[in-house]
């Protein structure tokens, strides 16, 4: 059961880690399941539209709709623990969205590119919705693990530069220099979970390691929420967290 404590915590630091979520049989199963998609999408010939690769080609860096990919990732997304995590923050009727997040994050040995400092907030078209992170393999510093800024959510929106794609946040702007330089890293063992909020400000560094750092993301909305739509950005589409 959630405690009141842990929901407390959430809505004042915009994030909370769960240690052990997955039970053994669960993560292996993902495991498996994420070498079987990797494998696949790094041929070409059996490639899908939405497998992303690193540059050049070299690796697979993310893969997309998991929830369609087997009972393994739809099993996590709806897993009692989670339901009972996302329910005690955004209420009863907290629904899993298919078209936001619903990927695996694959950074592979000294490929893995960095990804830069944003909040999903503001391109999803969206200021109140959770993003749950599941760890298949161990989350370091060295290879890449998730950084975010703790307690920088509750309406912050950070200036974003001109020109971009409108969605990573200003690193020329002293606020932003400010507010980047409050980080810490979140770190964890295969079975992990952290949620945070999508205006928690995060990123993550380059794997400069010999060992690749798989993660699992979704998103979820309550359903009474008004969906706040971005001009470029679909509707959000989701599906009942609970049968």
């Amino acid at each position: 059961m959630l405690s009141a404590t842990q929901v407390r915590f959430f809505r004042e630091q915009g994030y909370l880690m769960v240690r052990g979520l997955l039970d053994a049989p669960l993560l292996g199963a993902a495991r498996e399941a994420a070498d079987a998609e990797l494998a696949r999408a790094n041929d070409p010939a059996r490639r899908l539209k939405w497998d992303i690769m690193e540059p050049g080609d070299t690796a697979v860096y993310r893969l997309s709709k998991m929830l369609d990919r087997g009972d393994a990732f739809r099993s996590i997304a709806l897993h009692p623990r989670v339901s009972e995590v996302i329910t005690g923050i955004l209420g009863p009727d907290a629904r899993v969205c298919t078209n936001r997040h619903n990927m695996l994050i694959a950074k592979a040995p000294r490929v893995g590119a960095p990804f830069h400092w944003h909040q999903d907030g503001f391109s999803w078209g969206h200021n109140n919705l959770v993003t749950l992170m599941v760890l298949l393999d161990p989350a370091t510093m060295e290879n890449g693990c998730l950084q975010i800024v703790p307690g920088i959510h509750r309406g912050y929106l950070a200036n974003t530069p001109e020109g971009d794609l409108q969605w990573t946040m200003d690193m020329q702007d002293p606020e932003v220099q400010d507010l980047v330089s409050q980080w810490m890293p979140v770190e964890g063992e295969p079975g992990d979970a952290i949620f945070f909020h999508c205006l928690t400000p995060h990123s993550s560094p380059p794997n400069v390691s010999d060992k690749g750092r798989r993660s699992l993301s979704f998103a979820y909305v309550a359903q009474r929420d008004t969906w706040l739509h971005h001009p470029k950005k679909d509707p959000i589409d989701s599906i009942p967290l609970r049968g």
